[in-house]
């Protein structure tokens, strides 16, 4: 095995959230590490956000805090999958702490129970901590439910942190100036942002080889520099490309793996991280006027086929309208179309593919018009054009070479087509 063959007596780079492998010189992450053990034991926040793209080191974070805390002086609930009702997050949390599946099922006796469980544990000296990742995938009323735990508290100390990591779009939710009243009440915003160099990255490279047991350097500096280069600074990454190479030294008897190692395991993901890149992409800021209270998300027309091949759309999932809360209550109805905003077009390098040849449907355009999430409104235009591309491929022949530019392109056609139909 190439773990043997480097010397070493665990894997370096697995993917997963290993606290034994924390790495402080990854700067964001540490301070992130230290505000939010400052904000559970000294800081007597209600709440703690946690935000940073894929593979940054979110989860990491949590569990390095996690590994911190004393189950003598906290009682904690993790929830890895917020992506449910406020009932059914409240049965989670509940479950957690109480260490038996809660059968509790309506809303106001579960806020009950809760309240219950955080005076009980206060009253034993301890405090409530409830960790919640990839909070980017909660819906808004859990968000409100959320508003509402923090009110749970005594004059004089809180009894309860709540502690959310999420991707860019659950600050954006926070910001939201509907939600100004939860926003308020976070006390520590963490934002977590790539290793900055080459040099910390090597530091992060030697630093996991010497906790699995290396004696003797592996990556010389040109292959620190190509990891670098193609990692981008993000550990998961720079994760991935070190194990494949270490593998990789092995099968070809290497003693020291260098550049030419490297760019050969990253010259086969180059495809996968455009997408990659493209799908956290920025998206074009826009003036616009909020969105009405939590307008559901809407579902293309269903005379469109459903699914969408993975190799052509690059992370572009389907768009479905949140279930009602578990008490029977209606979705609320889509806000009344508005002036569709104006977006700056990306630049192409040939040219692009005529509007008239694109079919967007009428009823595609009343939704893209009534979303105001520029996210929502980005993954409909790519369900779209990931579609046409699907149907057409005679009309779409560079989607065989580089899916992702032809997939952009067209993209921004629907998007053009779609704002002038709203004029």
């Amino acid at each position: 095995m190439y773990l043997e063959y480097w010397g070493l007596h665990r894997n370096p780079f697995d993917s997963v959230p290993d606290p034994g492998m924390y790495f402080r010189a990854h700067s964001t992450v540490e301070s992130t590490v230290a505000e939010l053990l400052f904000a559970v034991e000294e800081g007597n926040e209600c709440l703690a956000v946690v935000v940073g793209e894929v593979g940054l080191g979110k989860t990491t974070s949590l569990r390095v805090v996690l590994n911190e805390l004393s189950a003598d002086r906290h009682r904690i609930a993790f929830v890895t999958n917020p992506d449910i009702t406020f009932v059914q997050l409240m049965r989670e949390i509940i479950g957690q702490l109480e260490g038996e599946p809660c059968v509790i099922r309506g809303k106001e006796a579960l806020l009950e129970a809760f309240n219950r469980i955080l005076f009980e544990t206060a009253d034993s000296g301890r405090k409530v901590l409830v960790f919640i990742d990839e909070g980017n995938a909660m819906k808004g009323p859990s968000l409100e439910g959320l508003r509402l735990l923090t009110n749970m508290q005594e004059d004089d100390r809180n009894l309860l942190t709540i502690v959310i990591a999420g991707q860019p779009k659950l600050g954006r939710m926070l910001e939201d100036p509907r939600r100004a009243n939860l926003f308020q009440r976070v006390g520590v915003y963490a934002r977590l942002e790539p290793i900055a160099s080459a040099e910390i990255v090597r530091d992060y490279i030697e630093h996991r080889l010497e906790r699995a047991g290396a004696s003797a350097r592996i990556f010389d500096d040109s292959a620190v520099e190509a990891l670098f280069r193609h990692s981008g600074g993000v550990p998961r990454l720079v994760n991935r490309l070190c194990k494949l190479s270490l593998k990789a030294g092995e099968t070809n008897g290497l003693g020291v793996i260098g550049a030419s190692v490297v760019e050969d395991i990253a010259a086969r993901f180059e495809p996968a991280y455009r997408r990659s890149r493209q799908s956290t992409a920025p998206v074009p800021s826009v003036e616009s006027k909020p969105e009405s209270p939590e307008s559901p998300e809407q579902e293309l027309p269903t005379e469109t086929p459903a699914e969408v091949s993975a190799p052509v759309s690059p992370d572009v999932a389907s768009v479905e309208a949140p279930s009602p809360e578990d008490n029977g209550r209606p979705s609320e109805p889509i806000a009344p179309a508005r002036p569709f905003p104006s977006f700056p077009l990306a630049a192409s390098s040939r040219k692009a593919t005529p509007t008239e040849e694109i079919f967007v449907p009428l009823e595609v355009v009343e939704v893209l018009r009534n979303l105001q999430d520029p996210d929502q409104r980005f993954r409909l235009e790519g369900q779209l054009a990931a579609r046409q591309i699907r149907n057409n491929p005679e009309k779409y022949t560079e989607a065989a070479t580089d899916p992702v530019k032809a997939w952009d392109e067209l993209r921004t056609q629907i998007l053009l087509k779609a704002s002038r139909a709203a004029v």
